[in-house]
Formats: structure tokens, C-alpha cells, sequence
């Protein structure tokens, strides 16, 4: 749950950057450049890896803050009357899990059903069409069979599929229209094949499901459904030759104004928007002459961007911190293997002075930890995931009360993959004892 916070957390403060950077250039840069920054959110909303830079003495600290940032974190294991285990899931991951698996199955049940639909529509025979198609499809530098479906049940022109792309045009659409006003039109759907824009369209989905209980996942599909059109416009444009893009907007508002009454398949990708979005892109397309590409200044921001969602900073350790971390990590492995073997007095005098006052005596810290051991049973495989510290409860470096965190990854005879999490803390006299000791899965 903490991974999934920390990356919904991320995708947000990542949105509200890009969209300011997306207002403050959309007069000047054009949206085939400005698109650059727009798929980074999902990546930063799916991509749970930090990769650290720094200059460490050792290079444990760094490892085992990079494994700490991807490791999620499980709840512990219950035992069941036969024997066996269960886990024991939060509230809130059934929660989540609940809204993941009702999204998707809406989006995935939607899909199929108009992709059965349309997969059955005859494709358009027309040569003129046809023809126009080929000459698009060849000016497009595309190679991929592109079907044309003429209907009058559509009633705008819309690209639909991305394993079989289809473009939809509407019956009165073909016969009202000019060649070189078709022409846009097609230009147009074709830009989103060419851009791959219905495969970008599922990731944008799959961050929208993951983190459906961000509002700001479903506003950057929002925001990135727009940029599409803008940059299909903007390709129109330029492949009509008339940088005022007077041309452009005449067969465009020829095709909206038919587009009323029934709605576009799900999941098509339609020319035409809601009037608050519309106003949008006229204005681009009026000021389009005025607008730069950019690109150098667009890969430069989308550099420092990816920086910002993959990279996390680590502060180097002295050579004091450094063998701090070697005794309380050695400490931690003669810790587990005590526990394992059941070697309870030699795991007493492992335990801090405030720990055993807590506890009580031994007898009391051998029958918190027996039942529980025998209930995992034999160890199978342990590894050393992480070593973080030493730090306070503040963050702050070295200063009385330091706690140093050590995780495993434990797999035992009756439960697999569970994290185990020691803590150590640094007593009045300076050893290192421990103070805590928990399982996670």
C-alpha cells in the first residue's frame, strides 16, 4: 500500500507540472512536441523502480535504499484451524483491488462488445475511396492494413482498434465533402494509427485503473485525449499546405456539424470533442502558423522530467556510517539465525535494554516468539533486501536514539515470500541492539 501511495503521490506532483509547462508553451510550441511530456505520468503513475545516484562509500546504502523503494509491503500471515495460512489483506487493498477489477471489467467488457460489433461491418468497397485512402495511407509513410467502414449508424469520423484499425466515416459525411476536404479528414485519423495513439490510449487506461481513486489519473486521460486531436490537427495542416489552416477548420466544421445525435463507439478515437475542447483546438488551428515544433527544448524538459520520476537522490555516508551499517547488519544476521534455530537465550542477549525491560524476562520473550516460529515452520531461502540508516524517527543523520532498519526476504516451510523487518537502536553506551522484530508478506 505504502508503493502505491508513494507512486500515485508522484503521478499527481508530476501532473500539475506538466500541466503548467503544457499552458505556459501551447501558444508558442506545438502539440506533436508538447506530447513528449504527457506520457511520462502514466509511466510515473505505473513505474514503481527508483533508480539512486550519489557517490556512497559503499555501495550497500545505495542498494538498499533502491530494493526499500520497490519492495511493497504485505501484511502478516494467520494460521488456519487445519494448519495451513492465510493472508491477511487490509481493508483498504480490498478496497482498491475491488475498484481495480470493476474498471477494468467495465473497460474490457465495453471494448469487446463494440469490437465484435464493428468487426462484422462491411469494409467499404468504394475505389474512390479506396484510393484516397492508399494515397493518405502512402503520404503517412503507413504500411499497416488500415480498414474504411462508411455507415450511416456513425456519425463522425473516428479511428477504431489498434490490432485491426478501422476509420469510420459517416455515409452523409462521403457525400457531401470534397476530395481534398475527405482528404483532411482521413490525414487526420490516420496521424492517430501513425502515433500509435489507441495502444497509448490502454496505458492511459491502466493508470486510470490502478489509481482510479486519483482524480488526477483521469484528468490526465482527459488532458491527453485533447493533446491527440490538437496534434492530428496540427499533421493535417501541414499535410494540406496551407499554414493558415483556414482549409483545415472549413472541413473540420463540416464534419462536426453532422457529428450530433449518436455517440461514437467506445473507445474509437473521434474527430470531434466536447464545445469547451473544440474552442481549443480552433484557436490552435488559427494561430498554428505562429507555432514552433521545438523539439530540442521539448526533449530537454522531457529529460529533466524522466529524471524526476525514476531518479532519487541519495546522500553519500561517512566512513562512520558505513561501519555502523556492517555491525548492525551482521547483528541482524546472527539476530534471524538465532530465531531460526530457536536459540532463544543467545537472541535475548541480542535485544536492547529498553527491549528486555519491556519484555519482562526471558521466559516471557520465548513465549511471544515459539508460537509464531513453529507456526512458519523450517526456513527454506533468506536474503538481505535492505539496510537503511542510521537515521531518528526525523530522518535526521547520527544523533542520539539512532534506529537502523534491516529487511529480508524470508520464504519459510508454511508461508513464502514474507519480508522480515528488524530494528536497531543505538543505546546509551553506543552498541546496537535490537529493538524490533516483525514479518511482513
Amino acid at each position: 500500500m505504502n508503493l502505491l501511495l508513494q507512486t500515485t503521490l508522484r503521478g499527481a506532483v508530476l501532473f500539475a507540472l506538466v500541466f503548467l509547462l503544457d499552458r505556459m508553451c501551447c501558444g508558442r510550441m506545438r502539440a506533436r512536441s508538447r506530447r513528449l511530456w504527457w506520457w511520462l505520468i502514466p509511466a510515473a503513475f505505473l513505474t514503481p523502480v527508483y533508480f539512486t545516484i550519489g557517490i556512497p562509500t559503499n555501495t550497500l546504502p545505495v542498494l538498499a535504499r533502491t530494493l526499500e523503494a520497490t519492495t511493497p509491503a504485505y501484511s502478516a500471515t494467520s494460521p488456519l484451524k487445519n494448519g495451513s495460512h492465510a493472508v491477511e489483506v487490509p481493508v483498504l487493498i480490498l478496497i482498491w483491488l475491488s475498484g481495480v477489477v470493476t474498471y477494468l471489467s467495465l473497460l474490457f467488457g465495453r471494448t469487446l462488445v463494440v469490437s465484435r460489433h464493428w468487426s462484422h461491418e462491411r469494409l467499404s468497397t468504394d475505389s474512390r475511396l479506396l484510393n484516397l485512402l492508399e494515397d493518405c495511407k502512402q503520404e503517412m509513410r503507413i504500411t499497416a492494413p488500415v480498414g474504411l467502414i462508411v455507415s450511416p449508424i456513425v456519425r463522425g469520423p473516428a479511428l477504431l482498434g489498434w490490432i485491426r484499425p478501422r476509420i469510420l466515416l459517416p455515409a452523409e459525411l462521403v457525400d457531401t465533402l470534397s476530395r481534398a476536404q475527405l482528404r483532411a479528414i482521413i490525414l487526420h485519423e490516420l496521424t492517430h494509427a501513425r502515433l500509435f495513439d489507441v495502444q497509448l490510449n490502454w496505458i492511459f487506461s491502466l493508470a486510470c485503473a490502478v489509481h482510479w481513486f486519483n482524480p488526477f489519473s483521469h484528468l490526465t486521460f482527459a488532458a491527453w485525449r485533447q493533446l491527440q486531436e490538437e496534434v492530428a490537427d496540427e499533421t493535417a495542416i501541414e499535410r494540406t499546405d496551407d499554414p493558415s489552416g483556414n482549409f483545415y477548420g472549413e472541413a473540420l466544421l463540416s464534419a462536426l456539424a453532422q457529428s450530433h445525435g449518436l455517440k461514437i463507439p467506445f473507445g474509437a478515437l473521434f474527430l470531434g470533442e466536447p464545445i469547451y475542447n473544440l474552442k481549443r483546438r480552433f484557436h490552435m488551428i488559427r494561430n498554428y502558423a505562429h507555432k514552433t515544433s521545438r523539439h530540442l527544448l521539448a526533449s530537454v524538459v522531457a529529460l529533466f522530467l524522466i529524471a524526476l520520476v525514476v531518479v532519487r537522490p541519495v546522500r553519500a555516508t561517512d566512513t562512520g556510517s558505513q561501519d555502523v551499517l556492517n555491525v548492525v547488519t551482521t547483528s541482524a544476521m546472527r539476530a534471524a539465525t538465532e530465531w531460526d534455530a530457536a536459540d532463544y537465550a543467545a537472541l535475548w542477549n541480542e535485544l536492547s535494554p529498553d527491549s528486555q525491560k519491556r519484555i519482562g524476562s526471558l521466559d516471557a520473550f520465548v513465549r511471544v516468539n515459539e508460537p509464531y516460529r513453529a507456526q512458519l515452520g523450517k526456513l527454506m531461502e533468506r536474503k538481505l533486501i535492505s539496510v537503511s540508516g542510521p537515521h531518528d524517527s526525523d530522518g535526521k543523520p547520527m544523533v542520539p536514539g539512532d534506529i537502523v532498519t534491516v529487511k529480508f526476504m524470508d520464504s519459510f516451510e508454511h508461508a513464502a515470500g514474507l519480508t522480515q523487518i528488524l530494528w536497531f537502536k543505538k543505546g546509551a553506551d553506543g552498541t546496537w541492539g535490537l529493538c524490533g522484530n516483525r514479518f511482513r508478506q
